[in-house]
């Protein structure tokens, strides 16, 4: 389908902020579509896994802006292609090694723990603000090497950012705010010996081989790290404790908490945190029938995939804690670009909604919420999360 009534249009505020709907008579009706001229939509599972596996095709540049490309001093990892992407990859994915996460775990456990004890006993909160908005920034924070004091500033900035993508984000004061505090940091630690080590150790002190970041190239990697794992993990944990509580699974999850694991893989499968990913084509491509011309920017929803049915069931809309094979979504994306951060994110979400089944078995949703999506078109997740403790 080639004109303005495609099922699903991204650049259709209704649709993103509800595109359940849209993107189900998407998958029916035409899985490969075009909004307007240079636009593709990518919904299905099988033509999401073709994108996402040949990068070749489909180029990271334009990834997180609709419209050309993010403008921004140095290259995101999300933003590049082979070979500058595999070697800068490589670099990262040291400092996600599983003995360092194995390493980290005390120290999430910490932060969660404090934020649990930030709770009332019993009463009405919103969980987003007491409890999930800080847990996922303060872990990761930590895990770079950030100084807690400038901890605060970064959160709030993160917010807005999120919140504004695939818009333009280049005349944002808090781009400009967040910029300028770890480059503070980056100036500082450079004139450090490399002791601390932790990834802004990593990014600053190479290892033999590795090439000499520039400050501006090192400030971008770490502004990619803090806005890639604080958004969507949050979004990960309100998402999980929804649809446990929305279901009525919670009390059930509560009295088996072995089952943790499989119910945060399967909150990334049904309310995938990043709802897309955009991708530009470096030739001509043909996707289930349909050609794809040269330079055009195709958005490739993970969270339409992740709801196929022809791979996930007649239940594909459903919330099932014990779906077999949850594990099997793309929400973390798929080959050379999956997610460097889903270990992270993973151990996050476990602990903070273990921590809190612990505490508040009886946990329930307040008699007056109802569930609206957050103000942000990339990102799923209640804009609040007012519950009960008890």
């Amino acid at each position: 389908m080639s004109d303005q009534h495609a099922p699903f249009n991204p650049l259709d505020p209704a649709h993103l902020d509800d595109p359940d709907g849209p993107l189900g008579a998407a998958r029916a009706r035409c899985p490969v579509s075009f909004p307007r001229p240079g636009l593709a939509c990518v919904v299905t599972d099988d033509d999401v896994q073709h994108v996402l596996g040949h990068p070749e095709t489909y180029s990271n540049r334009g990834n997180f802006a609709i419209d050309g490309e993010l403008e921004l001093p140095a290259q995101l990892i999300t933003m590049i292609d082979p070979p500058e992407h595999t070697e800068l990859r490589r670099r990262l994915l040291r400092w996600f090694a599983p003995a360092r996460l194995r390493a980290l775990r005390p120290e999430v456990e910490r932060i969660v723990a404090k934020a649990l004890a930030g709770l009332p006993p019993t009463g009405e909160v919103d969980l987003y603000e007491s409890y999930a908005r800080s847990i996922p920034s303060s872990v990761v924070f930590a895990f770079l090497g950030l100084p807690e004091p400038v901890w605060q500033d970064l959160q709030n900035c993160t917010d807005v950012i999120t919140e504004r993508m695939p818009e333009p984000l280049i005349d944002l004061p808090e781009m400009g705010k967040m910029i300028a505090a770890l480059t503070e940091v980056v100036k500082r630690r450079r004139a450090e010996p490399p002791a601390r080590r932790d990834a802004i150790d990593g990014l600053l002190h190479p290892q033999d081989g590795e090439a000499e970041l520039s400050e501006v190239e090192a400030v971008t990697h770490l502004m990619q790290l803090v806005l890639a794992a604080t958004a969507t993990t949050r979004s990960l944990i309100l998402n999980t404790v929804h649809s446990l509580l929305a279901t009525d699974q919670w009390q059930a999850l509560a009295r088996d908490r072995s089952k943790v694991p499989n119910a945060v893989e399967e909150s990334l499968r049904h309310d995938t945190p990043l709802q897309f990913v955009l991708r530009t084509t470096n030739r001509a491509d043909s996707v289930g029938g349909t050609v794809i011309p040269a330079e055009t920017k195709v958005l490739v929803s993970l969270q339409s995939a992740n709801r196929d049915e022809r791979t996930w069931g007649a239940d594909a809309a459903e919330f099932r804690l014990d779906r077999d094979a949850a594990s099997a979504h793309l929400a973390f994306g798929r080959g050379i670009h999956t997610c460097i951060g889903a270990p992270l994110a993973r151990l996050e979400s476990v602990c903070a909604i273990d921590a809190l089944l612990g505490v508040y078995p009886s946990l329930r949703l307040a008699e007056s919420y109802r569930w609206e999506k957050v103000r942000a078109p990339m990102m799923r997740r209640p804009a609040s999360l007012r519950v009960v403790l008890a």
